[in-house]
């Protein structure tokens, strides 16, 4: 891995797909004094065939995030929030990473997880450092993939992204937004359940494990699926929920 080969102070990453500017790295040095976590914006490119919520006009769009910096947990919780409202949280090659944080905490890549493991990264990261600069100006180019095609939520993964974020917000009530998108994903993995015929004990423990964790929260549902998953686990009992839900999701909408 290349993590264990580093030489600098100072780690990053870059997909293979997408491509950087020069300036891309001094960018982030730039603005790297005194700070564990620097952010920086990039640039997004869609492919005309793609039809994504998160396209907006034209066909390449900049994102990025007013420039800041902070040093207090309180700060970097503010801050999180705000990259995960804005849907670019779990993004390893905006960020870049103080190396001596990673390697003394033996901070890897979960490898069993498929899809989000760059996100439980990011997580484990921001659980040891208080302090990170962001500048809205960003030079990586980001080619946007097809979601739809691409990524299966894996349940597992979502669990424990949520026990992360709860350890990193303790209490604090900018943890909502990341309930209302771990909520969401981990609805999409349960009705997916149905369609694999998955046990019927694993279905009933995850739905419990939804209405435990995420019940208090606003869940706004993302897609057919989730309005009706939403409606009956609010509604019936555990067991009367999953027989409606296996006849819904394992025979009407597989």
């Amino acid at each position: 891995m290349g993590i264990a080969h580093a030489k600098g102070k100072w780690i990053t990453f870059a997909d293979s797909d997408d491509s950087v500017e020069e300036i891309w790295l001094d960018n982030f040095i730039q603005n790297a004094n005194h700070v564990d976590l620097v952010v920086q914006g990039f640039k997004v490119f869609y492919d005309s065939s793609i039809k994504s919520s998160a396209r907006i006009d034209g066909d390449n769009v900049a994102i990025g995030m007013d420039d800041e910096r902070g040093v207090t947990k309180k700060d970097l919780r503010i801050f999180i929030h705000k990259l995960k409202s804005k849907g670019i949280f779990g993004y390893l090659w905006c960020k870049m990473f103080r190396k001596s944080i990673i390697q003394d905490n033996n901070l890897k890549f979960n490898e069993s997880y498929k899809i989000q493991e760059d996100e439980d990264f990011i997580l484990r990261y921001i659980l040891l450092i208080n302090t990170y600069s962001n500048v809205k100006e960003g030079y990586y180019k980001y080619n946007h993939p097809d979601y739809s095609k691409k990524y299966v939520e894996d349940k597992n993964c979502i669990i424990n992204l949520w026990a992360l974020a709860k350890i990193f917000y303790e209490s604090d009530a900018h943890i909502d937004i990341f309930a209302k998108v771990y909520g969401n994903q981990l609805v999409r993995s349960i009705t997916r359940m149905y369609v694999r015929k998955e046990e019927k004990v694993n279905r009933l423990e995850s739905i419990k494990f939804y209405i435990d964790e995420f019940s208090d929260f606003n869940i706004k549902p993302s897609g057919i699926r989730s309005v009706i998953f939403l409606n009956i686990v609010n509604r019936f009992s555990l067991s009367n929920a999953d027989r409606l839900y296996e006849i819904i999701f394992g025979s009407i909408l597989k």
